[in-house]
């Protein structure tokens, strides 16, 4: 009976979605992204205490920045607040990453090794991360609805730096934990100049269109 109860409730809950807008679902699944934001970057955070790693850190607070970025869009939403927090978040969260990376090519140099199996996971989510972000991007735009762009534009911009720690883990992998540190450093800059750039292109769509 029990089983029968549990297996009737998800079928339930799989046909609401499936009964949702488009606006919906993307609130939906947004909202239980941001949850799992804030109970990465906590993870995140625990394990650079652990470790003794500022890149593992700095990855826990651009996932921390991420989950902000999407609160906000959601105050803007339900609330009437300002969306132009959005980018702005994005762009602060954007020049502090950049500043770290720097940082970590002349004077840090550290990298992160966390083993096989768990850089292996990390990997793998990052890459369906990247895969649904830039999926919802592109559906975004299509739709022509600028709201929900900015909140796919978030989730772009945390499946991009999930795979700067991606990429770390998996040349620690073959290489070690020290020797490709430049490596990690400047990719990272990379994806910190793209999420700049988009917010910055996101901020002046919203100032153009209020």
């Amino acid at each position: 009976m029990g089983k029968k109860y549990v297996m009737s409730k998800i079928r339930e809950l799989i046909s609401r979605y499936q009964n949702m807008s488009y606006k919906q679902r993307a609130h939906f699944s947004s909202t239980i992204s941001m949850i799992g934001n804030f109970v990465f970057a906590a993870g995140k955070i625990i394990v650079a205490i652990f470790l003794g790693s500022i890149f593992i850190a700095i990855s826990g607070f651009a996932t921390l920045a991420i989950g902000g970025a999407k609160i906000q869009y959601f105050l803007h939403q339900y609330k009437g607040k300002s969306l132009k927090l959005v980018p702005i978040i994005l762009l602060v969260f954007s020049f502090i990453y950049i500043t770290y990376m720097i940082l970590q090519i002349i004077f840090i140099h550290q990298s992160v090794d966390i083993g096989t199996i768990p850089a292996i996971t990390v990997a793998a989510i990052s890459f369906l991360e990247i895969g649904l972000a830039i999926s919802g991007l592109l559906r975004a735009r299509k739709k022509s609805n600028r709201e929900l762009l900015s909140l796919k534009i978030i989730n772009l911009c945390s499946a991009l730096t999930a795979i700067v720690l991606t990429q770390s883990v998996l040349l620690a992998l073959n290489t070690g934990t020290l020797s490709h540190y430049i490596y990690d450093a400047s990719f990272g800059i990379g994806i910190g100049l793209i999420c700049a750039s988009m917010a910055i292109i996101l901020l002046f769509n919203i100032k153009r269109n209020n």
